[in-house]
C-alpha cells in the first residue's frame, strides 16, 4: 500500500461512520445504537455467549492496571501520572465513573498465560467499554484471545481505523511476535500476540489505550512503565499519539529476524544430515525417518509466517497513512511526522524482508523435502522388491514341495489296494485253515463288516458332495443378487 498525497483519497481509506455516544448495555442481547447496516451486533454477542469463559475470569482473579495522565496549567511543568491496580470489579468501575477524564488513560489487561482468561471480568468490561463509548468492533480483539493463536486466524489483525462524530479516532490491531524462553534453538521461542487499542482525541483530554496483553508482566510492560515515568518526570505531553504504538513496533518485531534465523539455522543443520545418510543401513534409515518428522514440523512453523508478516505490514502501512493525514490536519508537528514516517519506513523494510526470507525458508524445506522423500520411497521399494524376491523363492519352494507331495500320493495310491486287501485278510472274519484241516473259510459274521462299512462309505461321500454342493448353491444365489441389482440399476439408469 503505498503513501497517499491528497487528503481527500487519504480519508477514504478511514470509516467516517459516526460512533454513538450515548450509553448502552454492551455485551447484552444486542447494541441497539450502532448503525444496524454495517454491525451485525446479534452475531457479535451470539459468538460472545459461547467463548466468554475463555475470555473473562471469575471476581477472585481480577486484576487490572489504570495509569491516568494529567497535565497541569503550566506548559512547562510535569505530567501529573496517577497509577492504579484494581483486584476488585466494584472499585474499577467507580474510579471510571468518578474521577476526572485524564488526558489520557492507560489500561493494561493481562491474561495469566495465552491459554487463560484475562484477568477482568464481563461486567467490568461491559462497564469500560461502556463509559469509554467503544463500539462492538473491540470483541474482534477479544475473540483473539483465550486460547493459542490459531493459524487459520494468522491473517487477522491488521491495523483499523474508525473516526467519531466528534472528529477523534478509534484504532484497534493485534501484533503476533515471538519470545524465547531459556534454552537454545527453535523450540525454546514462543508464539504470542498482543491487542491495542487507542482512542485519540486530538485536541483535548480523553484519549484512552487499552492493551490486551497474553502473559502478566510483559516486556510492554516494563517499558510502558518506564515511558510513562519519563514522562511524568519531563515537561513533554504524553500527547503524541504515535509514541505508543512505536513502542509497542520496537518491543514485538525485532525478534522476528532471530526467530527466522533459529528456523534457518535447524534446516541447515536437517540438510547436513540428510546429505550423509546411508539409506542401505537400518539403523540410518530410522534416522532418516525422524528427520522427516523434524523437517515437516518445521515446516509447519514456516507456513503462518507469511499471514502474520502481511497483516503486521499492512498495520505499519496503514500507521503510515494515518500519520501523513494527521500531519495534514495539523494533529502532529513536523518533527513528530518525520520521526514516525522514518521508523515506520523502518519497520516497513523489515518486515517485507521477513516475508522474503519466510519465502526463501519455505522453498528451501521443499528443496530438502523432495530428494529425502524420494530415497525413502526407494529404500521402502527396494524393500518391497527384497520381500517380493522372497515370497518368490517360497513359492517355488511351495511348488517343489507339492511335486513330492504329488509322488508320495500316487506311491500311496499304487500300494493302497494291496494294503487294503492285506488288511482285509488279516483280520478275523477269514481263516485260511479251519480246525479240521479245512482250506480257506470266510466266517460267517463277514455280514457285520458290510452292513457297517457300506452305510458308513455312502455317508462320508454324501456329506462332502452335500457340502460342495450347498457352496456352489450360495455362490450362485449371490451372483443371481448382484446381476439383478445390476438390472436394476441400468433399467433406472443409476449405471
Amino acid at each position: 500500500m503505498t503513501l497517499v498525497s491528497n487528503e481527500k483519497v487519504v480519508n477514504e481509506i478511514f470509516d467516517d461512520t459516526p460512533i454513538a455516544t450515548d450509553k448502552r448495555e454492551y455485551l447484552s442481547a444486542n447494541f441497539p445504537t450502532e448503525d444496524a447496516f454495517v454491525h451485525d451486533s446479534e452475531q457479535y454477542t451470539s459468538r460472545l455467549s459461547t467463548v466468554k469463559t475463555s475470555i473473562f475470569c471469575s471476581s477472585e482473579k481480577f486484576n487490572v492496571d489504570v495509569s491516568d495522565i494529567t497535565t497541569s496549567i503550566d506548559p512547562e511543568s510535569p505530567s501529573e501520572r496517577k497509577s492504579h491496580t484494581f483486584h476488585q470489579t466494584k472499585a474499577l468501575e467507580e474510579h471510571i465513573h468518578t474521577s476526572a477524564t485524564p488526558y489520557t488513560r492507560f489500561i493494561s489487561i493481562c491474561s495469566p498465560s495465552s491459554l487463560k482468561p484475562f484477568r477482568i471480568t464481563e461486567s467490568a468490561m461491559t462497564n469500560l467499554l461502556t463509559h469509554h463509548h467503544i463500539g462492538s468492533e473491540f470483541l474482534d480483539l477479544l475473540f483473539s484471545f483465550g486460547d493459542k493463536p490459531r493459524n487459520a486466524e494468522v491473517g487477522l489483525g491488521s491495523m483499523t481505523i474508525k473516526s467519531r462524530a466528534d472528529e477523534s479516532y478509534d484504532i484497534q490491531y493485534l501484533i503476533s511476535y515471538v519470545e524465547q524462553s531459556n534454552g537454545i534453538g527453535s523450540r525454546s521461542w514462543t508464539m504470542r500476540q498482543v491487542g491495542v487499542f487507542h482512542h485519540f482525541v486530538p485536541s483535548g483530554p480523553g484519549s484512552l489505550w487499552i492493551i490486551l496483553h497474553a502473559k502478566p508482566n510483559t516486556r510492554l510492560q516494563q517499558r510502558m512503565e518506564a515511558a510513562l515515568s519519563q514522562w511524568q518526570k519531563s515537561s513533554s505531553r504524553p500527547q503524541v499519539w504515535h509514541l505508543m504504538h512505536l513502542l509497542v513496533l520496537s518491543t514485538y518485531l525485532n525478534n522476528w529476524r532471530w526467530y527466522l534465523r533459529s528456523l534457518s539455522e535447524e534446516f541447515e543443520k536437517i540438510a547436513d544430515i540428510v546429505l550423509t545418510l546411508d539409506f542401505s543401513k537400518p539403523r540410518e534409515y530410522a534416522h532418516g525417518l525422524q528427520m522427516l518428522l523434524q523437517l515437516q514440523h518445521l515446516e509447519d512453523k514456516v507456513l503462518p509466517l507469511a499471514p502474520r508478516f502481511r497483516a503486521s505490514l499492512a498495520t505499519v502501512q496503514r500507521l503510515k497513512e494515518m500519520n501523513s493525514l494527521f500531519n495534514k490536519r495539523g494533529f502532529c508537528s513536523g518533527t513528530e511526522f518525520r520521526h514516525l514516517a522514518n521508523e515506520t519506513t523502518k519497520y516497513e523494510s523489515q518486515l517485507k524482508a521477513h516475508w522474503q526470507s519466510v519465502e526463501l525458508l519455505e522453498k528451501r524445506a521443499q528443496e530438502i523435502l523432495k530428494p529425502l522423500s524420494v530415497a525413502l520411497n526407494l529404500k521402502n521399494q527396494a524393500t518391497v522388491v527384497e520381500i517380493s524376491n522372497n515370497m518368490l523363492s517360497l513359492t517355488k519352494d511351495t511348488v517343489d514341495d507339492s511335486a513330492t507331495v504329488r509322488v508320495i500320493t500316487v506311491v500311496t495310491l499304487i500300494y493302497l489296494p494291496a494294503s487294503f486287501v492285506a488288511s482285509l485278510l488279516g483280520t478275523n472274519l477269514f481263516v485260511f485253515q479251519g480246525p479240521n484241516g479245512s482250506g480257506f473259510t470266510v466266517s460267517g459274521q463277514f455280514w457285520i463288516y458290510v452292513v457297517l462299512t457300506v452305510p458308513l462309505t455312502i455317508l462320508t461321500i454324501g456329506s462332502c458332495d452335500w457340502r460342495h454342493g450347498g457352496m456352489i448353491l450360495c455362490d450362485a444365489h449371490y451372483e443371481g443378487i448382484v446381476l439383478e441389482e445390476i438390472d436394476y440399476a441400468l433399467i433406472n439408469g443409476s449405471i
